[in-house]
């Protein structure tokens, strides 16, 4: 597992070591070696007689590698994929015979200085892909195993980016396999994405997960992880029912602003519920166009309402959205109406909030400004609205 070094030389330029530099190069070691050529470019010392080899070096080991017994070392390099320097000023044995460590290993076709020799294990096995699935969903993830400093246990987890995070540890005492998952969805990229890793992950805690086809026991969880887990996937299910509804899809960028939080809201009230929501604001002025005949002295220190229809152009989580909006604002007093300067032929209407009722502005999206003319011919919905975060969390 160790028998090799491995040298800091420059990669092969494909020449072969001629048998004449090797024989002369074994005149160089002391009686009992010889050179043998292991590379195109490369030899070793090894016992003249073909017997085996048995060499000792002077290494250094890191006190955090926490070996207790000399046969222990080469297992815990493995299992730890540690490499240990060789010390280049120290003479090894092969076979009880002493050798400078730079002659211990040559590549005389190649020009090198100040080079270094370690003690290197073999390499882990290749990664290896494995199906987690659950509640109609599945994840296929990449798994490897990981350096651990336990001659007891051995550590796999996935090292793919993968919204799904596993990781699986051998308890070779007992013979026990445990599991353990996570999820990080920042690093999803889509709604369908986003809730395929939750449902996965929902699977595997409530006991309904397979692995390879191979159902696993519920893994432990607090009340706490699961109401969380719960609200995720009832958020993020709204979510993909407004997709729907926008024939759109939200390139995800995790965490969301509150912002962007409240505009999807906004979209699940108007197109998936299909209602209005009711926000409470305040207004100094409102500037209108207004209709023919338009008398202003009927509307001052009167309490008034005021419906619009206008259209907006949001930019929501990378996708661009034409929408109209059908808007309601009421119980403000009129204190006066004054001309727009900066708007030829519009009005600015100076209003007061009632005291003893709140203003509030009721408002609902629509795709065409047909479906929001339509809406805007009956406004009793506008009065009646319910605030945003109660028809939001009403489905909960």
């Amino acid at each position: 597992m160790f028998s090799n070094f491995k040298e800091s030389f420059k990669k092969s330029d494909g020449h072969i070591i001629p048998k004449e530099i090797v024989e002369s190069l074994n005149k160089r070691l002391p009686d009992g070696l010889i050179y043998k050529r292991v590379a195109k470019d490369l030899v070793i010392a090894v016992p003249s007689e073909g017997r085996e080899i048995k060499m000792s070096a002077n290494i250094k080991i890191p006190e955090s590698l926490r070996i207790y017994k000399p046969e222990q070392l080469f297992e815990i390099l493995y299992r730890t994929q540690t490499e240990l320097k060789i010390d280049k000023n120290v003479p090894v044995k092969i076979n009880g015979i002493d050798i400078a460590l730079d002659e211990a290993a040559l590549a005389p076709l190649i020009a090198s200085k100040n080079t270094e020799f370690f003690l290197q294990p073999r390499a882990f096995p290749s990664p290896y892909e494995l199906e987690f699935s659950g509640n109609g969903h599945s994840r296929t993830l990449t798994m490897q195993r990981q350096p651990l400093a336990d001659l007891n246990k051995t550590l796999i987890k996935n090292i793919d980016n993968d919204g799904l995070q596993v990781s699986m540890k051998v308890l070779e005492d007992t013979e026990t396999l445990r599991f353990s998952f996570n999820f990080n969805l920042q690093i999803v990229h889509s709604i369908d994405e986003l809730l395929s890793v939750l449902f996965v992950y929902q699977a595997f805690i409530q006991g309904d997960g397979q692995v390879a086809g191979m159902k696993l026991p519920p893994a432990p969880t607090s009340n706490v992880e699961r109401e969380t887990l719960n609200d995720l996937l009832t958020f993020w299910n709204k979510m993909s029912s407004v997709e729907k509804k926008l024939g759109v899809q939200f390139p995800l960028d995790l965490p969301l602003s509150d912002e962007e939080d409240i505009w999807l809201m906004k979209l699940y009230s108007s197109f998936v519920k299909e209602e209005p929501f009711r926000e409470n604001i305040k207004y100094t002025s409102i500037t209108f166009a207004p209709p023919e005949n338009f008398d202003k002295d009927r509307l001052i220190s009167q309490a008034a309402g005021f419906t619009f229809l206008q259209p907006e152009n949001i930019n929501l989580i990378g996708v661009d959205l034409e929408l109209f909006a059908v808007m309601g604002v009421y119980n403000l007093r009129i204190s006066d109406i004054i001309p727009r300067k900066k708007e030829q032929g519009k009005l600015e209407c100076i209003v007061e909030n009632e005291f003893d009722q709140k203003s509030f502005r009721s408002m609902r999206y629509f795709k065409t400004y047909e479906e929001a003319l339509e809406f805007q011919k009956n406004i009793r919905a506008l009065h009646e609205a319910r605030d945003l975060f109660s028809i939001f969390e009403k489905d909960k």
